[in-house]
């Protein structure tokens, strides 16, 4: 699943991606309000974005939210702040912010001249779930309290009537939802 805030990389991405398009759904949404259940993915990642994000630290805790206990988050961390000032953490910063999550052990390498590789593994045990279809696990981002339900043009909530269409490229469009 591809999720992004931004409507034109999404575009870019339906396109690239149109061959598979019944396999990697494309979701319009922002990263601080991820419409998934607890503890759904086994693996989640994040790479080059979070220093783009108005709330850093609370995309972090959605993606920690969303993955299962055991599960694996890859994400970069940006190191060169020059362009950056205070929209990014040094390595003890983020150790000190993974103290305060489920997250059970946390590796930092280099990567790139710009970022730091971050894996870190979500405190407790359970079976990875694997590939599932979007209905399985699909949330309204808009009152959290059911799954959204496929329609021919929308997933539809049928707790609140919120509608999330699906345009054209496939991209479906929760964020106009919220």
């Amino acid at each position: 699943i591809g999720l992004d805030l931004s409507r034109h990389m999404l575009r870019r991405a339906a396109y690239k991606l149109e061959a598979y398009k019944d396999h990697a759904p494309l979701l319009w949404c922002p990263a601080e309000t991820l419409p998934f259940a607890d503890n759904t993915y086994d693996v989640v990642t994040c790479l080059e974005s979070l220093e783009f994000m108005t709330r850093p630290q609370l995309v972090l805790h959605e993606l920690v939210r969303v993955l299962r206990p055991g599960g694996l988050l890859l994400m970069s961390n940006r190191i060169n702040t020059r362009l950056m000032p205070g929209k990014t953490w040094t390595r003890e910063q983020l150790t000190e912010i993974f103290a305060q999550m489920d997250i059970e052990e946390a590796e930092v390498e280099a990567w790139q001249e710009d970022y730091h590789q971050v894996w870190a593994i979500k405190v407790g045990d359970s079976t990875p779930t694997g590939a599932r279809p979007l209905d399985e696990f699909l949330c309204c981002p808009r009152c959290r309290k059911s799954l959204l339900l496929r329609q021919t043009s929308a997933w539809v909530c049928e707790e609140c009537g919120g509608k999330a269409r699906i345009a054209p490229d496939g991209v479906i469009e929760l964020s106009p939802m919220i």
